[in-house]
């Protein structure tokens, strides 16, 4: 099998979203120049089986959208997002989500929908 491996390198302060939605991608990295000026990704409907730590660094994010993927966890470094608004995680197959979303201020909407989740924190 083909490993798709797909880089996302934001450059430009107009660039402040990511739209990677049914892209066919298993890997998913962003260049850290984005770090400060991405505020939405969406790569959601790929094959993602993990997230990669870099997308934890991304410090303005405020629309994180990983749904229907086939993550079997959330990495607690989601913590690290404190600008998250919208956090969308439906149709993975996760068993719970990390403490760390609870301790998220400014977090208005959690969509952890078709999954398999016990617990929520």
């Amino acid at each position: 099998a083909v490993m798709t491996y797909l880089s996302a390198c934001l450059d430009s302060v107009r660039s402040k979203k990511v739209l990677l939605q049914a892209s066919g991608m298993t890997q998913f990295a962003m260049q850290f120049t984005a770090r400060q000026t991405c505020m939405h990704v969406d790569i959601s409907n790929n094959f993602l089986e993990e997230l990669q730590e870099g997308i934890f660094t991304f410090l303005n994010l405020t629309h994180l959208d990983v749904s229907y993927n086939r993550l079997a966890k959330v990495p607690i470094l989601v913590g690290n997002l404190r600008e998250l608004l919208h956090f969308a995680a439906d149709g993975n197959m996760l068993t719970q989500l990390p403490l760390s979303l609870a301790y998220m201020d400014k977090l208005q909407h959690i969509s952890a929908a078709d999954n398999a989740i016990s617990d929520i924190p």
